[in-house]
């Protein structure tokens, strides 16, 4: 009776006697849509490995993870594999590890954690400007350009600092680089979600490019874990912040506003 049980669910799924369900069969979709090799990518889109065995496939991505030096290519590495390194969670839910965490997971978390070792690196590089703040931004003004701004039928007013900057931002405005302001981005809320905590974006396309240098901390705001990935994975940001309906130019104002008027800021450890 139990093995007729057994053999009449199979068909249907319901594998009374059967609970690993080594018997029941998977529907055509599922099966057409797991992978029969898994394949690695270089940053560059070319396949470079092939492996039949999951755990090897997890084995080589962790090593390339831990192993790029380069921001940019580890960025693309992970670009080019992650739709293979999610079909793990979706084909294979039970590969774990002994601690019971998804392989799947614990490559995300990798890349994750590895992006932000690259975001400490390059914030901490002789580029970037000593103090707390520079105030200074723009470039000084010469005794010639002083004499020239008096003759001209339109002078220009000198303003603060901080108006040279606003949107759009010169060329020459110098990256004010303020630990203490990105840590209080940091501890607001995400703004697509609400989440906390944070971290602290700096939004690439609110001034020009420079030799690769990241945009000044002024221009920074707060976003989760998620939908920080979320924003890097679709590339163009301007698109991502379009469509959910959000000017992160006038939300860093603010929050500069915020930290730099005396507002309470909070500080992370």
């Amino acid at each position: 009776m139990k093995r007729a049980l057994s053999t009449f669910g199979n068909q249907f799924g319901l594998a009374l006697y059967d609970k690993e369900q080594k018997c029941v069969r998977q529907s055509r979709s599922r099966q057409a849509g797991k992978p029969i090799s898994w394949c690695i990518f270089s940053p560059d889109g070319r396949k470079i490995d092939e492996y039949k065995d999951p755990v090897d496939f997890c084995s080589i991505i962790k090593q390339h993870l831990e192993a790029i030096a380069d921001c940019s290519k580890f960025m693309a590495f992970w670009k080019n594999n992650q739709e293979m390194v999610g079909k793990l969670r979706e084909f294979l839910p039970d590969l774990k590890s002994e601690q019971g965490r998804h392989y799947g997971v614990i490559l995300s978390t990798l890349y994750t954690t590895r992006l932000q070792e690259f975001a400490a690196k390059k914030s901490e590089t002789p580029e970037t400007i000593k103090g707390e703040c520079s105030v200074s931004v723009g470039e000084e003004e010469t005794a010639d350009d002083k004499t020239a701004n008096a003759l001209s039928p339109n002078p220009i007013v000198p303003t603060s600092p901080r108006a040279h900057c606003t949107k759009p931002i010169p060329p020459h405005c110098k990256r004010i680089r303020n630990k203490e302001h990105l840590r209080f981005v940091a501890s607001q809320s995400c703004l697509i979600c609400g989440r906390t905590p944070s971290h602290a974006h700096h939004i690439k396309f609110a001034q020009p490019r420079a030799m690769g240098r990241k945009v000044s901390d002024e221009w920074a705001v707060p976003l989760c874990y998620i939908h920080h990935r979320a924003l890097h994975d679709r590339g163009d940001e301007k698109a991502w912040w379009d469509q959910n309906k959000i000017d992160p130019i006038k939300e860093a104002d603010r929050l500069w506003s915020e930290s730099q008027n005396g507002a309470t800021v909070i500080v992370g450890s």
